[in-house]
């Protein structure tokens, strides 16, 4: 039955166009940071697979000399403390003058308890783009960059905002609109039959099997799941 329903999605899937707007574009949207492997400036090792264990995170660039972003970590004491399902965490931009060690007092003077950590090379080619500070980078629960925010929030609130949008995003949900419907099963399928490239984060959220690809299993899966099978 399942087979008949995969062949019948497929012949579908063929004829169906999908408009390029379907697939919208982002500055940096769709970098990987999930194979980071840093160490926090108290000496804790730190990884990608953290990012799993929230619906959504916020990783802020900053210094020690640049009040405008030392303050922004104070918003981010806020975040994590209302909301434990978001992710919060300090990425410190290191020179002469910000030094780990001058972070880590600065940091224990606040009584900041989330994790603050220093550029691997995979954050590195990633800041390096621009070296605007502060600048915040929105990762969702697979560990890509969705969103990059070169200024400083002015509230929490404003914050919190953009990390509840990237955590309402559901598996299946291609196209990111927030309706799970047949567009996101046939762009998969357009996808695995090589007519249309999705973005890195566009595969991640059609990858509702979790193996890690894309396949007409995770097509059918989305379309089942649109009609509530």
């Amino acid at each position: 039955m399942i087979r008949r329903f995969a062949a019948i999605l497929l012949s579908i899937l063929i004829a169906f166009p999908i408009s390029a707007a379907a697939s919208p574009e982002r500055d940096q949207a769709g970098t990987s940071v999930v194979g980071f492997s840093s160490v926090c400036i108290d000496g804790e090792l730190i990884d990608g697979r953290i990012f799993g264990n929230y619906a959504a995170s916020a990783v802020v660039c900053w210094a020690t000399w640049s009040a405008e972003s030392c303050a922004q970590l104070e918003l981010l004491r806020e975040v994590s403390a209302a909301h434990p399902e978001y992710g919060v965490m300090g990425l410190l931009h290191t020179d002469a003058t910000s030094t780990p060690e001058a972070a880590l007092a600065f940091v224990e003077e606040h009584g900041y308890e989330f994790p603050v950590f220093v550029c691997d090379e995979v954050w590195g080619d990633l800041v390096g783009e621009s070296m605007y500070i502060p600048q915040c980078f929105i990762v969702d629960r697979y560990g890509l960059v969705v969103e990059v925010w070169q200024a400083a929030f002015t509230s929490a609130d404003t914050l919190l905002e953009r990390l509840a949008y990237w955590s309402g995003l559901a598996d299946g949900d291609v196209d990111m609109n927030g309706v799970i419907n047949s567009v996101d099963a046939l762009m998969i399928m357009r996808h695995v039959m090589g007519l249309n490239a999705l973005s890195p984060e566009q595969i991640a959220r059609g990858d509702v099997d979790g193996d890690g690809r894309l396949t007409g299993y995770d097509a059918l899966m989305v379309i089942r799941q649109a009609l509530s099978l």
